[in-house]
C-alpha cells in the first residue's frame, strides 16, 4: 500500500537507489510470474493515471483492501498527477528483485510519459506476485 511519507524527497530517493541499482538487482524469484506481474503493475499505474482508486485498492490482497481507502491514494497523488498533465506514452518496465528488511521483494520499474513530464512508477510486490505498494518519481 502507499505509505503517507509527507516529505516527497524520501521516496524519490528510493525510486533513484532503485532505478540505480535496477542493473544490479537479483534473479527474480522462481515464485514469480513475470507476465502477471508487468500486468497487474500495468494495471496499477493505469488506475492510478484514470485516478480510479477504488479499481487500485481491488488489485491488493483481500487483507489490505480493508485498510485502503480513495482518500488515502488521492491526498498524496492528485497534486502530482494534476501537475504531470495527461497521460502519452508507457515507455517501458523492468522487474527488479531486491531484498527489503531480510524479505525479497520486486518493483516493477515503469517509465511513463505525461504532457508535462516523466515519471517512473515503482510498484512494489512480494515474492509470490502480491501487490504490496505504488509508488510514483516525477522527473
Amino acid at each position: 500500500m502507499i505509505r503517507n511519507c509527507k516529505p516527497l524527497s524520501l521516496l524519490a530517493c528510493l525510486l533513484l537507489a532503485l532505478v540505480l541499482l535496477a542493473g544490479c538487482g537479483g534473479k527474480l524469484p522462481d515464485t514469480i510470474d513475470s507476465n502477471a506481474v508487468k500486468d497487474t503493475a500495468t494495471k496499477a499505474s493505469e488506475y492510478v493515471t484514470a485516478r480510479d482508486y477504488e479499481a487500485l485498492n481491488l488489485l491488493f490482497p483481500a487483507e489490505y483492501q480493508t485498510q485502503l481507502t480513495a482518500e488515502m491514494w488521492s491526498e498524496p497523488l492528485n497534486p502530482i498527477l494534476d501537475e504531470l498533465g495527461a497521460f502519452t506514452e508507457f515507455k517501458e518496465m523492468q522487474l527488479v528483485a531486491q531484498e527489503v528488511q531480510e524479505t525479497e521483494v520486486v518493483f516493477a520499474l515503469a517509465n511513463t510519459t505525461y504532457a508535462n513530464g516523466t515519471c517512473v512508477w515503482a510498484i512494489q510486490f512480494d515474492a509470490y506476485g502480491n501487490l504490496l505498494g505504488v509508488y510514483i518519481n516525477q522527473y
